[in-house]
């Protein structure tokens, strides 16, 4: 039962239900106990009624003390119980307290919200790292974007700043980077592009298949286009996949170019640099375990090598040891191209497709494909599908109903197009309402039929009309700084008469002119009408005249007069004097220098070994100085030069001169030295011209060390000839006399040769005729004398 129905808890005090017997048991518990108690109290009481009573009448009015003791027993057990049940009261709201404050805590921290940041333009796996810390899920959807980067974050479904609670789910909008297959409007290429203008346009476009061809021409300048070609599409349905290449031109000469060593760099470092060099190349795919994925492993042409521009080599990219994560072929039999084109999407792979007949495959589904099911590829490879149109009885009863393309791009169009055997026209127009490369009109409504004579036309949104600004406001470096994403701005500068520095003097198109996105613009200021001429002496002329070179290409006038002097010891070219120098000119200024007229090797035989050294210091030869024995000279005798007096040499060449050493030699004394130090003494002074040459004998000696020289005819001789002969004797050792170990055990041989000096080698043999440990055969046998130093003696053991 609910001992709480009806009451008010507060007021009345709050019970738990308990059982009745219980209840009873515990009024009567305290009821008995009340009851001696009174008993006790009553007999004193009775005793005291008993003497009042006789003195006092009994219809005396009684006190408040009188009244309560004349109360019966029961309201004092009634207020023993009450009290009992006040103290129940108070305990059980201390303990719901209690229990609040823990729920309210538990519930607070379980609860607890996280403030959404701001996740736009964040690397996923930076977004995720702190997702996974506040123990919130992020799921993502992929799209294109030429305006974020690949694998970073376009959008979010939930507002930065929002408070979530955990295990709550965000979802990202992620970036594929920009869309392969986008639109990409072709401007009007000619002569006037440059091949960095072109490099210009490609990167801003993102365009990925790509290839310059250096052709020669007399009539277009160096670097600047000839023709270009679109391969597998044209002006209307080039996208950003599709390819192109360009002719540019380039003079006769035929320049080389050193290979850089492109080993464990990436294939970006090699295009780059086979551009910048007009050098073609191709490249291959290779498993590697010993380089990681997309380095190079090997090049056709070695590192420090030449190569000549327009030459192509190759390079090999490692694709790891085992491609995990290497892209496997779907089957898309029986599918749509709408399946190929989102797996294609999602996994970089570019694609083509046809259209034909076909009685087994219903109308709109693949029948083929390039790729097996299964296998393996690369992103960045093509697949190629063909379609199926159906049966041709069924395509010719099928009346073609047109779709609304309004909004969508040629894309959408060529896919629509090529499935129903359809031909359209499109043109381009500026629009404000429809975006860039959006279809604003189809000449054909929506839901209308196709006739057989039928015109289908579509006009694509060119975007908003491109205005070109008004350079002549602007200065050199905000003209150097401007990016509207929409043109390409190209700052030149050039010295012009009777200008300031950094003066506004041209664009090459018109302020407010109307242009295509993409379109360059040359803008021109000037560097003023005086130049600063530095000092160039100690250089080459060569430098000077590339400075002159420059400064002519940038309007100047300036001209160089050379006069040449000779015997200066200094390669040719290096700049003596100079007739201006550290200050402004004239943009016709002459400019006149004395050089050195080149470098002819002196004549070294008037000279001693100290002052070739001097020479060699000062000059721009370097002289090494060798000294040879030769017969009939004197120590010090020049003998001679490796380059003749008088010939012209290079900065750095190396003349070798040869100083005598005499026709006599000096043998120095190597008794009780190694024979192995006299015999590299005789080596080298018979590299210098002598022919010394060694005889040898041997002997055993007590005293000198083995290998030493024991005696030596001739030393300390100052006057020997340089063909002498050297007799000496070696010494071999101390000498022993081989003892018959036969007849001793293994441990007495081994105190033998220890006290002996001895090498002792044992052989452990198995042969049943003798017993383990005794000695089978020795070698050298006894008797035989060998050197303690040099020798060792054999000896076999029975196991």
């Amino acid at each position: 039962m609910d001992n709480n129905k009806g009451k008010n808890i507060f007021s009345d005090g709050f019970s738990m239900d308990i059982d009745k017997n219980e209840e009873i048991e515990n009024k009567k518990f305290v009821t008995d106990n009340i009851r001696e108690k009174s008993n006790k109290e009553d007999t004193i009481t009775a005793n005291n009624r008993n003497a009042k009573q006789s003195n006092e009448p009994n219809d005396e009015p009684k006190d408040f003390l009188t009244s309560l003791n004349d109360n019966n027993n029961s309201s004092f057990q009634q207020e023993e119980f009450t009290y009992q049940k006040n103290s129940n009261h108070k305990r059980w709201i201390i303990q719901i307290v209690i229990i609040i404050i823990a729920v309210g805590s538990i519930y607070y921290i379980i609860n607890k919200k996280t403030e959404l940041i701001d996740f736009t333009n964040m690397l996923y796996d930076d977004a995720e790292a702190w997702a996974s810390g506040k123990n919130i899920i992020l799921t993502y959807e992929e799209e294109y974007s030429n305006d974020i980067e690949e694998d970073y974050i376009i959008s979010q479904d939930i507002n930065p700043g929002e408070k979530i609670k955990k295990d709550s789910t965000v979802k990202l909008t992620l970036s594929k980077g920009k869309d392969p297959y986008e639109k990409i409007a072709i401007p009007e290429f000619d002569s006037s592009w440059s091949k960095t203008s072109i490099e210009s346009w490609i990167e801003q476009n993102g365009i990925i298949n790509y290839k310059f061809n250096n052709m020669q021409n007399e009539e277009i300048p160096t670097n600047y286009l000839i023709s270009y070609k679109l391969i597998g599409a044209d002006n209307d349905t080039f996208v950003r996949s599709s390819e192109i290449e360009f002719d540019i031109s380039y003079t006769e000469a035929v320049e080389a170019v050193t290979m850089p060593d492109f080993i464990n760099k990436s294939i970006v470092d090699v295009d780059i640099w086979s551009k910048n060099n007009d050098i073609e190349y191709n490249y291959s795919y290779s498993i590697s375990s010993l380089y990681a994925e997309d380095a190079i492993i090997d090049q056709s042409v070695k590192s420090g090598d030449e190569i000549n521009v327009g030459d192509v080599f190759s390079v090999v990219i490692s694709i790891g040891e085992e491609d995990d994560d290497a892209i496997v072929m779907e089957n898309f039999l029986n599918k749509t191209i709408i399946d190929a084109d989102i797996w294609a999407k999602s996994n970089h792979i570019m694609y083509t497709y046809t259209y034909e007949y076909n009685e087994i495959y219903p109308e709109d589904t693949i029948l083929y494909q390039s790729v097996d099911p299964d296998k393996e590829i690369k992103e960045g490879s093509t697949v190629e599908f063909i379609i199926s149109e159906g049966s041709e009885e069924e395509d010719e009863e099928e009346a073609i109903v047109m779709e609304n393309f309004l909004n969508k791009t040629l894309l959408d169009i060529d896919i629509w197009a090529k499935s129903n055997g359809i031909t359209y026209t499109n043109t381009y127009q500026y629009d404000s309402i429809y975006e860039k490369d959006k279809i604003m009109y189809q000449s054909i409504p929506a839901d209308e039929e196709l006739l057989d004579d039928y015109e289908l036309t579509f006009i694509v949104s060119k975007g908003e009309e491109i205005r070109v600004p008004d350079f002549s406001s602007y200065t050199m470096s905000d003209a150097k700084e401007y990016n509207d994403g929409l043109i390409d701005v190209e700052v030149i500068e050039e010295y012009i008469e009777n200008t300031k520095e950094s003066e506004f003097i041209s664009q090459s198109i018109e302020a407010d002119d109307i242009v295509e996105e993409g379109t360059e613009i040359i803008i021109e200021y000037s560097l003023g009408d005086r130049i600063d001429l530095p000092s160039f002496i100690d250089q080459s002329k060569y430098e000077l005249e590339d400075w002159i070179e420059d400064a002519n290409d940038k309007g100047a006038n300036i001209k160089l007069t050379v006069t040449e002097e000779a015997d200066t010891g200094l390669e040719y070219g290096k700049i003596l004097s100079q007739n201006i120098l550290n200050e402004k000119i004239g943009l016709t200024t002459d400019i006149e220098v004395a050089i050195s007229s080149g470098l002819t090797v002196p004549s070294f035989i008037s000279m001693d070994k100290n002052e070739i050294k001097n020479y060699s210091e000062t000059r721009d030869i370097n002289v090494e100085v060798e000294e040879m024995y030769m017969e009939g000279t004197n120590e010090g005798d020049f003998i001679s030069q490796s380059i003749e007096t008088g010939t012209t040499v290079k900065k750095g060449t190396y003349v070798t001169v040869n100083y005598s050493l005499g026709d006599t030699i000096n043998i120095p004394k190597f008794l009780d030295r190694p024979a192995t130090d006299l015999q590299e003494w005789v080596n080298e002074q018979n590299r210098k011209g002598a022919e010394l040459t060694i005889t040898t004998s041997e002997m055993y000696h007590h005293d000198v060390d083995y290998g030493a020289i024991v005696s030596q005819n001739v030393y300390n001789q100052t006057n020997a000839d340089l063909d002498t002969e050297i007799e000496i004797v070696v010494s071999q050792g101390e000498p022993y006399t081989v003892t018959d170990f036969t007849k001793f055990s293994v441990s007495e041989i081994e105190y033998v040769a220890e006290r002996r000096g001895l090498t002792i080698v044992f052989e452990t043999i198995e042969d049943s005729s003798y017993k383990s440990g005794e000695v089978i055969s020795q070698e050298p046998e006894k008797g035989e004398i060998i050197s303690k130093n040099k020798d060792f003696i054999k000896i076999q053991v029975a196991e």
